[in-house]
């Protein structure tokens, strides 16, 4: 029975397929919480004084409008103008914040799949969900928060009643200023306690997600067989591209410039064109039956086979086939090609 409990984390393969029916980790308000914020914080401390500008402005505006036979000079316009390009700027960066954080839940997720599902036309099932606990947990996640808020925002109103009873006696700028002070003060509170909550409802969201994504160990085998094969496929497809691997390596023997060996152990094909290599390059190597083989061709194809045992295990450990050699080799094996050449050019004369 240990076998049927989902223990296992989530594959990729499962984490995708999941992603593919419209199933992400989600939380509803936090990407509008830090927006809200966003927007809240670039009014106050936004360029040219944000809300202070704003105040100053349609006290204003509120005063020349109580004034008969006056109109709004070209200065309120150009300042009305200038002031709504910078909340326009303000809400597009409102809107970017509130953007990044739909992308770090997982980004715009569209699912076809999602839409497919017939079941949820139906009035029964619809009658079902209404009373179901997913139904009645988000109901309440939504009053709980709603329920706090309103709690904050009578907390400010009772704070300042006895000025709230006064401010049909301040002047125009004095009563928009403190207007303006009391909504920020509700509106950070507020959009703090949304944030908070809004992030504690992300939190309790994934870690649900990520237990539903949990699968059973048999599960994670067919997952891995489906995605990646059969273990005894992919054994079989590696022996075959080992093979492939052999043969054009043998292919490359004849090319050597030389063989060094170990004697019967090891065995390294070189191959040095100075016109258009800036050092040896190992073009196959093997060990017993390889390197037999390896000493067989260059013996066939009248390449030189130098023994060398520290080399040729240097080589053979330390370089793959198609690198150039290290620099730490490069005196040894000069030696050798050196050797070689002197030697070709005594045969020849």
């Amino acid at each position: 029975m240990a076998n049927s409990e989902k223990t296992e984390p989530g594959t990729a393969h499962r984490r995708e397929e999941a992603r593919k029916e419209g199933q992400v980790a989600r939380g509803r308000d936090l990407p509008g919480a830090v927006g809200l914020l966003a927007a809240i914080a670039v009014m106050a401390w936004g360029s040219s004084g944000g809300v202070a500008q704003w105040r100053r402005l349609m006290a204003a505006l509120l005063q020349q409008a109580t004034t008969p036979g006056l109109l709004i000079g070209w200065q309120q316009f150009r300042s009305t103008f200038l002031l709504t390009l910078e909340w326009s700027a303000a809400m597009a960066a409102a809107a970017w914040i509130c953007g990044t954080a739909v992308a770090f839940q997982g980004g715009f997720v569209f699912s076809g799949k999602a839409l497919a599902k017939l079941s949820r036309l139906s009035p029964v099932e619809n009658v079902k969900n209404i009373f179901s606990p997913a139904t009645l947990s988000k109901t309440a996640k939504s009053i709980i928060p709603a329920g706090v808020m309103a709690w904050l925002t009578w907390s400010v109103l009772a704070g300042s009643w006895n000025q709230l009873i006064q401010s049909g006696s301040m002047s125009v700028p004095e009563a928009l200023a403190w207007t303006v002070k009391l909504c920020m003060a509700m509106a950070w509170r507020g959009g703090l306690v949304l944030l908070i909550w809004s992030g504690a409802d992300y939190l309790l969201q994934r870690l649900q997600h990520e237990q539903s994504l949990k699968m059973t160990k048999q599960e994670v085998k067919e997952d891995n067989k489906e995605t990646q094969g059969n273990p005894e496929t992919r054994g079989r497809v590696r022996r075959i591209q080992r093979q492939m691997a052999r043969r054009r390596m043998m292919r490359d023997v004849p090319l050597a410039s030389v063989v060094i060996v170990n004697p019967t152990e090891y065995a390294v094909a070189l191959r040095y064109d100075p016109a258009v290599m800036a050092a040896p390059v190992v073009v196959a190597k093997g060990r017993n039956l390889v390197a037999a083989r390896i000493r067989f061709l260059a013996v066939r194809s009248g390449v030189p086979i130098v023994e060398d045992r520290p080399l040729a295990r240097a080589l053979y450990g330390y370089v793959e086939i198609g690198a150039p050699i290290p620099g730490r080799l490069y005196t040894a094996v000069a030696e050798i090609l050196a050797f070689l050449h002197r030697q070709a050019r005594w045969r020849a004369g």
